[in-house]
């Protein structure tokens, strides 16, 4: 009978028993490592019975070091002993700058697409006295300059300024030929200058004309300054009227150089 009374009491208790309290010995669920350390997540799971394997990835919003997530996730019950992964942030994936200036334009675009996760963004065409049209000048990511060896995040945009192979030149007539001749050939221009025989010269020389006229000209090229070089036209007035008087007083006509000689 107490054998009996025994067994009886073992099947009821299993009956009533719910199956999961049978296995919670065996089992554990897992916690919610995210925003841990790596060294803190893996000693909470491994401290669990588990089988941790730390698995990097790259991340833009998680800081270095941080868990992500685990796999399988936060809440799952799992046996004593078995495998779980913690991912941990890597910090951001980047991207290195390749050499740019100096580069034409199309070397430097060849440039940038070859590097996984950066994309050419602006040109901006500037004139520059001694790069050659087509030349990179600055390379910049969001405002900022960039050299060769820079590291970035990916999926930033690189912007260039590009020499476009020529300067602009100021108006300068009216001004010191001299100054103004100084002034071109510091811009690495060449200057030549011309006479006009047509208009009074000055005591100062003065450009009377420009050419090419002011605005953007090839760097390097030629500017030609024309200056005044003719005779006080009061001054030859004065002459000419000198030369009727006389005239006037030996002939009614026209007076020529020969008989004045006679």
């Amino acid at each position: 009978m107490l054998l009996i009374a025994l067994v009886a009491a073992v099947a009821f208790w299993v009956v009533k028993t719910d199956p999961l309290e049978l296995r919670a010995a065996d089992t554990v669920s897992v916690t919610d490592v995210s925003g841990w350390n790596e060294e803190a997540a893996v000693e909470e799971l491994e401290g669990a019975g588990l089988k941790v394997r730390v698995v990097t990835d790259p991340s833009n919003e998680v800081a270095e070091g941080t868990a992500i997530e685990t796999d399988p996730a936060s809440g799952t019950s799992l046996t004593i002993g078995a495998p779980i992964e913690v991912h941990i942030s890597g910090g951001p994936l980047m991207a290195t700058i390749p050499e740019l200036v100096g580069l034409s334009e199309d070397a430097a675009r060849d440039a940038i697409s070859g590097v996984e996760g950066l994309s050419l963004g602006k040109i901006l065409p500037v004139n520059d006295a001694e790069a050659a049209a087509g030349a990179v000048l600055t390379a910049e990511v969001d405002g900022s300059a960039v050299a060769a060896g820079d590291e970035i995040l990916q999926g930033a945009t690189v912007d260039l300024t590009v020499a476009t192979g020529r300067i602009t030149v100021r108006n300068v007539e009216g001004l010191a030929i001299d100054a103004i001749t100084s002034e071109l050939e510091g811009m690495g221009l060449t200057v030549k200058i011309a006479e006009d025989s047509h208009c009074e010269a000055t005591e100062t020389p003065i450009v009377s004309k420009q050419d090419p006229a002011a605005g953007d000209v090839p760097i390097k090229s030629t500017v030609t300054l024309t200056k005044c070089t003719g005779e006080d036209s009061e001054s030859g007035s004065e002459g000419s009227g000198s030369e009727g008087a006389e005239g006037s007083g030996s002939s009614d006509g026209p007076v020529n150089k020969a008989d004045e000689r006679r």
